[in-house]
């Protein structure tokens, strides 16, 4: 008249004599698998992977059960095995090893990590494996049984009986009749549910909404560069209202500055290049580049927008990496107006409404706006260095709930 309830992965129901025999062997026998060297398997085993693509990952370093090289050291560990499980069976005989006592419901999670559901089945009460994940502890938690048992009531109290698999911990729904429907498919898109990680999701956002924000800006101010007037002595400024302090260019759009006496500040004005300006190949070339970053970096921005909602594989984040870099590039290229023939010849080929010839300019330099370009470009380089390194971002966020969810038990067991 017992029923025993084994939450997810809870490490405490699968210690058992048997399965840390069985964990061990599987240790030593990974080591006789590997094809790689034992450090560039280590390296890639910190990284996580999706499920679908961990047998593609296992394949690339590892060589299958039944393909083990027959080598001195696999050898040995056939032998130590097969003497294990002699000694072990005659120390402690099947009858008599500790089991789980009574009916054992397994609750299997499922679905997203904001909102977890339980699938319940009855288990045997040999539990065959021992699972090492991050909710090991927690899923043995009393509170976090206390949690989980009214939702798995009010889901499923009208439903059939539960599904039932006495072979192994795996558990493939195929019957839509089943508690209410299919659930060996996971939902490809769910709003906010932040399949890479929250880290892993709003930080490349983030960092992408900024750079596109300073780009548009950056690109249509009239004060990316300037370019001062030397002289100004007052005989040469007669019939002119203002003291003209020099001009300011932008890609699309141009500025006079005019110096203001009374506060003794330059106030530019900015209009639009007229028409009879002659774009030069370095200003064209500083357009283009403008251009190229918005056409790839917008769309860009707009899938970032949706990792809150769907897992991207790691391929399109490389992808999405590599052109984010390509996107800091071409904004840095816009500098490339500074070598153009308005920037660099004298007298300066813009304006017209004033005697030219009365004064001496200066080459140009970078103005107020281009901090905006430069604000950009930084941020496109973060954004494509976070992109690329997103998984281990879900690694680091990972270990610091796992340190949450530990300090969070300890605190409650010195209650």
């Amino acid at each position: 008249f017992i029923t025993s309830f084994v939450v997810g992965n809870d490490i405490i129901p699968r210690m058992r004599g048997e399965n840390i025999e069985m964990l061990r062997y599987e240790f030593l026998e990974i080591l006789a698998r590997v094809k790689v060297s034992k450090i560039a398997a280590f390296r890639d085993s910190r990284y996580p992977c999706r499920n679908k693509d961990l047998e593609v990952r296992n394949n690339r370093i590892l060589h299958a059960r039944n393909a083990i090289p027959d080598t001195e050291y696999y050898q040995k560990l056939v032998s130590f095995r097969e003497n294990r499980e002699n000694t072990f069976d005659r120390i402690s005989p099947i009858e008599t090893r500790l089991n789980i006592p009574g009916r054992v419901i397994h609750l299997i999670r499922f679905g997203d990590e904001a909102n977890n559901r339980y699938l319940p089945y009855y288990k045997s009460r040999m539990f065959r494996e021992i699972h090492f994940c991050l909710d090991s502890m927690k899923d043995h938690s009393i509170k976090n049984l206390s949690d989980v048992l009214p939702t798995v009531v009010s889901e499923y109290e009208n439903t059939s009986t539960a599904a039932s698999n006495d072979d192994d911990d795996d558990i493939s729904v195929q019957s839509a009749n089943s508690f209410g429907g299919d659930i060996s498919e996971e939902p490809w898109f769910v709003t906010l549910s932040f399949p890479q990680g929250i880290a892993a999701s709003l930080i490349p956002t983030l960092l992408a909404l900024g750079a596109v924000c300073f780009s548009v800006i950056g690109n249509n101010l009239c004060t990316l560069f300037e370019r001062r007037i030397t002289n100004t002595p007052t005989n040469n400024m007669k019939g002119y209202d203002e003291i003209i302090a020099g001009v300011s260019y932008g890609l699309y759009f141009y500025g006079i500055q005019y110096f203001d006496e009374a506060n003794e500040i330059d106030i530019t004005q900015c209009k639009p290049y007229p028409s009879r300006v002659v774009n030069d190949g370095y200003v064209k070339a500083a357009r283009a580049f403008s251009a190229v970053t918005l056409i790839i970096g917008f769309p860009i921005v707009l899938i970032l927008c949706l990792t809150s909602c769907m897992k991207l594989k790691d391929r399109t984040l490389r992808v999405m990496s590599t052109l984010l870099m390509l996107v800091a590039i071409c904004q840095v290229m816009i500098f490339v107006f500074l070598s153009s023939a308005r920037c660099v010849d004298d007298p300066n080929p813009v304006d017209s409404s004033y005697s030219q010839s009365q004064f001496v300019w200066a080459k140009c330099a970078a103005y107020r706006g281009s901090k905006n370009v430069i604000i950009a470009v930084v941020l496109w380089t973060l954004c494509a260095f976070t992109l690329g390194f997103s998984s281990r971002l879900s690694l680091i966020e990972a270990r610091l709930r796992f340190a949450s969810m530990s300090l969070s038990s300890a605190t409650t067991q010195n209650k």
